[in-house]
């Protein structure tokens, strides 16, 4: 039985609110009879279908009977995001519902219930064109595709706002379901006091390797200049549908030590190849750039769409300076 059972769509998603709550990351089908105090569950149901989603969550919720529920969101509104708080509202009917999908710290801001990436309507920056979930409109509402049950959106422009309403939601009997990005989960963890448990710190790193597995263009221009550093003892794979093997391949004969995956499916896709059961949380670098274990494999994961143009450089003096 876990006190907060935390779930996300996919891994980037599930290792970001790990780092944020110092909590173990395991997958939807491993997490039942888990006696942990904070569980992440990775369900891996972001492109589901929105019916097969919202089964794999109720059965989640159900196997975990947690007395917290933390919903992660993605924080430009893809996924199944009506269709998985629909199926919590059922599993949980005595909770309300509290959405918080801004995350101002990485420039997603709230306003009048239309989500602006870095001032600009959702709909009108590249997130448009994802090939998956393309973002066809800023409102919030229109994310949650028709979701019945009682649910409170927030606007927020800063996090202290986001910081407000987490308190306010856990001032209330029965505690709502509080719903958003990984920065909602920071906020919980502080409201909690899980501040306090202890995080291991990543070794250095002497081998690193990097995988783009994100169509998106900010990942690109990323890898791009990370490239071209020409760093000793860096290496980077492009983006292929053969990568998990590949990285597998180059794992099987300890040439890193060190993963860094940008995209949540090719980092999934490459610990199946690899083998995983549970990811160890180790911290963040930066927001939304976490760094985990699992075995002797060090991971650092971050979502395509973010992030300055010089992240890399950023990940490797934060994994150079331990």
């Amino acid at each position: 039985m876990a006190r907060l059972l935390a779930l996300a769509d996919d891994l980037t998603g599930a290792l970001e609110v790990g780092a944020k709550l110092g909590a173990p990351v395991v997958l939807w089908d491993r997490c039942s009879g888990s006696s942990y105090e904070v569980l992440v569950v990775d369900t891996e149901s972001r492109h589901m279908d929105p019916a097969d989603a919202a089964a794999r969550v109720r059965q989640t919720v159900s196997a975990c009977r947690p007395s917290l529920i933390f919903k992660k969101t993605d924080s430009t509104l893809r996924g199944n995001i009506g269709a998985e708080l629909a199926a919590i509202g059922e599993a949980a009917p005595d909770r309300r519902l509290v959405f918080l999908p801004a995350y101002p710290e990485l420039g997603r801001t709230v306003r009048n219930g239309h989500l602006y990436v870095d001032g600009q309507p959702l709909h009108l920056t590249p997130f448009a064109q994802d090939p998956h979930h393309p973002a066809l409109s800023s409102s919030v509402q229109d994310a949650l595709q028709g979701l019945a049950c009682r649910i409170e959106i927030h606007d927020s422009d800063s996090e202290e706002e986001v910081a407000r309403s987490v308190a306010e939601a856990l001032a209330c009997q029965p505690t709502p379901v509080l719903c958003g990005p990984a920065n909602v989960a920071g906020h919980l963890a502080r409201a909690l006091g899980l501040t306090s448990l202890a995080l291991e710190r990543w070794h250095p790193t002497v081998r690193c390797l990097v995988v783009n597995g994100s169509m998106h263009q900010r990942s690109a221009a990323q890898i791009e200049d990370g490239a071209a550093r020409d760093w000793p003892g860096w290496s980077f794979i492009a983006q292929g549908h053969r990568a998990a093997e590949e990285v597998a391949g180059l794992w099987a004969r300890d040439s890193f030590d060190t993963l860094v995956v940008f995209g949540g499916d090719t980092a999934f896709s490459i610990l199946e190849a690899i083998g995983w059961s549970e990811l160890t949380s180790l911290g963040e670098i930066a927001p939304g750039v976490p760094v985990s274990r699992t075995g002797a494999l060090q991971l650092v994961t971050k979502a395509g769409g973010f992030g300055p143009v010089d992240v890399l450089s950023r990940i490797r003096d934060g994994l150079t300076r331990v």
